[in-house]
């Protein structure tokens, strides 16, 4: 008691405590003796409020009371914070075995509560794992371009919507289902190749095809993509190219920068320059000269300027 207020022995009892339950109105001798055979609540009036809890008892012989009693904390804490120990408290006294049990139970509240906020986490992370390979797993099934899986055999294991649509192929001449294209196909193939690229036609449009082998799994995964207008162009180029090539007249071709870029073997005729010469110059560098009509060579540029023909 000397620890929890210090100084309180020979003073008076008011300076020192007061009586929180039973509710009395004044703290008196008389008060106090009534209070006896039942349990009282008495708080110390130090910087830790500290609740007393016991019994009055009424000693005759003496005409005196006597408090038996204990300090009733909420934690194991509190009994350090009013600089008590378990020796400070009777053997009998079950205090320390509750305040024991509530720290045991508070750490095992703890625990589960870091178990529950790891389960919590887990199961959100599962949960936004889930939602990720649902989005994978969507991801080829939305490509407007074939994907498509076969075994080494040539078997379809697996295709997107877009492939589903591809039933029959045209290849060198032979049209075939689509089971038959990759079973024929297949048997061209390497695992040792790092990509084999083919095309072949289906429904009127031109598909290029990459092929890329993945041995340790034992199949082929193949992208497709629409190559009709590339094919196109560059068959049209071709035979543009082909034309321009074989034509009696000079062609040059030239970048947006208006530098010579291919010229035919006519135009190296008729100028007496060679390709090599001329690639990377602008065709008036070496094509005008001193005695040039600077009127045409300005009608010249007008046209060009404006992307329209000409004749000078």
């Amino acid at each position: 008691m000397e620890k929890l207020n210090p100084g309180s022995k020979g003073n008076s009892f008011t300076d020192y405590f007061n009586v929180v339950r039973p509710h009395i109105s004044e703290h008196t001798f008389k008060s106090l003796q009534a209070l006896s055979d039942q349990l009282v609540i008495i708080e110390c009036k130090n910087n830790q409020q500290t609740t007393l809890r016991g019994q009055i008892e009424w000693i005759e012989a003496s005409e005196s009371l006597i408090f038996i009693g204990s300090p009733w904390f909420e934690s194991v804490e509190k009994v350090t914070e009013n600089k008590l120990s378990i020796n400070d408290f009777a053997y009998h006294d079950p205090m320390i075995d509750l305040l024991h049990l509530l720290k045991t139970q508070e750490i095992t509240t703890d625990d589960l509560k870091h178990l529950l906020s790891t389960v919590n986490k887990q199961k959100n992370d599962l949960k936004n794992a889930a939602k990720e390979i649902e989005d994978i797993a969507l991801f080829p099934t939305q490509n407007p371009d074939p994907l498509i899986r076969i075994d080494l055999d040539g078997n379809v294991l697996r295709q997107n919507p877009a492939a589903d649509k591809l039933t029959h192929f045209e290849y060198n001449g032979k049209v075939y289902t689509a089971e038959e294209f990759w079973k024929y196909t297949s048997e061209k193939f390497s695992l040792q190749q790092d990509r084999i690229i083919i095309e072949a036609e289906s429904a009127n449009e031109i598909y290029s095809f990459v092929i890329k082998p993945l041995p340790e799994s034992g199949y082929y995964n193949i992208y497709g993509r629409k190559a009709t207008e590339q094919k196109r162009n560059e068959e049209q180029l071709e035979i543009l190219s082909s034309i321009a090539a074989q034509n009696t007249h000079g062609v040059v071709i030239a970048n947006k920068e208006g530098k010579v870029e291919w010229a035919n073997s006519s135009f190296e005729k008729m100028t007496g320059y060679s390709l090599k010469e001329i690639v990377g110059k602008k065709p008036g560098h070496f094509l005008q000269g001193p005695d040039s009509d600077p009127e045409t060579i300005a009608y010249l540029s007008y046209q060009i300027a404006k992307g329209e023909p000409f004749g000078c």
